[in-house]
């Protein structure tokens, strides 16, 4: 079957989906709860993440059929089509709670007051056009994005450097092992980033060391949040969970000035840009669940699968 992803298109897809969905709200609500041992949370559910991700890579590595075809081919079609509705409604569900987060950043850095009927609207959009896209082509647009990212990522953590205090990640473990522990299962739900690898699974072309490429950009992507989140408690400290948008609050504490004015505004308008199409993205993995589902039994199914999509959604 053919491939529809580089090996660099799959490891920026990667990156992209672990750094956008963990620095926006994630931080402060995991602060609520952990304080200055947040980023030990976060150290613990990436380790648990990173056991995963590597069995997911090798499996990407040994199988060339489509997931849904390979299980098919093993376990049946009935126990497949199971497997592909808990996947589809795993999907819609993580979709769901980072339109709630994409509609908190924009209402409360864009604009006074927004207007939700435009902004679902909006987001719809995004849906219809993404999610019913291939792989391939959402691939070449996160190739473009991966910039955005960075220099977004970059960006911030300039501005906001100068404003960190190491001395507010003391003392270490300052509420417990079990509260680190319990705090990440209570979030496990915002990670499991691997499972958006499942996709992968057929889809990437193989190449040489493409398990090491594969790795990693997931050991750099966790290694971006993980600073970014350290710089974002010292900071902020004891009013972290007060910030909502981490990335975007960072770069707003003590802004440089050009000669017409700030310019943390580039991060707020450049990163609301990667969230988005991350919504297009779990979309994708969705829609791409539902249609499996069904292909047997609709005719035009890629359009009744967009249209099941948003009625769960």
């Amino acid at each position: 079957m053919s491939k529809q992803l580089t090996v660099h298109q799959a490891s920026v897809l990667l990156f992209v989906v672990i750094c956008s969905s963990k620095l926006m709200m994630l931080p402060s609500l995991i602060s609520y709860q952990s304080a200055n041992d947040a980023w030990l949370v976060f150290l613990l559910s990436f380790v648990i993440d990173f056991l995963f991700s590597l069995l997911m890579i090798f499996i990407i590595e040994k199988v060339d059929d489509n997931l849904f075809i390979f299980l098919k081919k093993r376990i049946g079609k009935v126990l497949t089509i199971i497997i592909a509705i808990l996947i589809s409604l795993l999907f819609v569900l993580k979709c769901t709670q980072f339109i709630g987060e994409n509609y908190v950043m924009f209402d409360e850095k864009m604009y006074i007051e927004m207007n939700k009927p435009m902004f679902l609207l909006a987001i719809a959009f995004f849906i219809v056009y993404l999610g019913s896209r291939n792989l391939n082509s959402i691939g070449r647009t996160m190739e473009i994005l991966i910039y955005v990212v960075g220099f977004s990522i970059v960006l911030s953590f300039i501005i906001s450097f100068n404003a960190a205090n190491l001395e507010n990640l003391f003392p270490f473990l300052n509420y417990g092992v079990k509260n680190i522990v319990k705090n990440s299962f209570n979030h496990c739900f915002w990670f499991g980033d691997f499972l958006i690898m499942l996709f992968f699974v057929g889809n990437v072309k193989k190449e040489k060391h493409m398990h090491k490429k594969l790795v990693k950009s997931y050991l750099l992507s966790i290694l971006v949040v993980m600073t970014i989140v350290v710089v974002f408690i010292c900071v902020f400290s004891k009013t972290a969970p007060m910030h909502r948008t981490c990335i975007l609050d960072i770069a707003e504490l003590e802004p440089r000035l050009l000669s017409e004015g700030r310019f943390n505004w580039i991060v707020d308008f450049i990163f609301p840009i990667v969230s988005v199409f991350l919504v297009g993205l779990y979309s994708y993995c969705a829609i791409h669940s539902i249609q499996f589902c069904i292909k047997d039994f609709v005719k035009s199914n890629k359009t009744i699968s967009v249209l099941i999509f948003l009625f769960f959604l």
